[in-house]
């Protein structure tokens, strides 16, 4: 009998470790990033959201009193300098929200922000935080994520 409530103990504490795996993989975003060396000292990083269907990422270009735009802030370092402010590659959804009285700019699927890069030396890392908020038809979830990517003049 022992034996048996054992067995049945391991099987349960293991169906539950396993659910458990699972919920955290389910997120429905994921980041990539990639360094683009350009020529000389220059080059573009790529930072990628991909999103499950049904949800968005809202753009940086948010007027003030509106939902909460993607941040991007590259940590200041003395082996590189930010030329510019990211750019947004993907396919904008542009609408008028009568909730915030303004036009709102959201990403679906994918949208990849382009930021370009100045080195100072030949090798470095670029470390970047992300602030933005995901939504769906049900639920908008705040997130933050910090991104370490390595840059080199080659």
């Amino acid at each position: 009998m022992r034996l048996l409530f054992y067995s049945f103990a391991i099987l349960y504490t293991a169906t539950l470790l396993s659910y458990n795996c699972e919920a955290q993989d389910s997120s429905p975003i994921s980041w990539t990033c990639q360094w683009n060396y350009v020529s000389g000292m220059k080059g573009t990083i790529a930072i990628t959201a991909s999103l499950a269907p049904g949800w968005h990422l809202y753009s940086q270009n948010i007027a003030e009193g509106g939902p909460i735009p993607t941040r991007l802030e590259f940590l200041k370092s003395d082996d590189f300098d930010t030329v510019g402010k990211a750019e947004e590659h993907g396919k904008p959804f542009t609408y008028y929200d009568s909730l915030y009285e303004m036009s709102i700019t959201t990403y679906a699927y994918e949208v990849a922000f382009l930021q370009k890069i100045s080195l100072n030396k030949p090798k470095a890392t670029v470390k970047c935080n992300a602030a933005f908020m995901l939504c769906n038809d049900n639920q908008c979830i705040p997130a933050k994520e910090t991104f370490t990517i390595p840059v080199s003049a080659n």
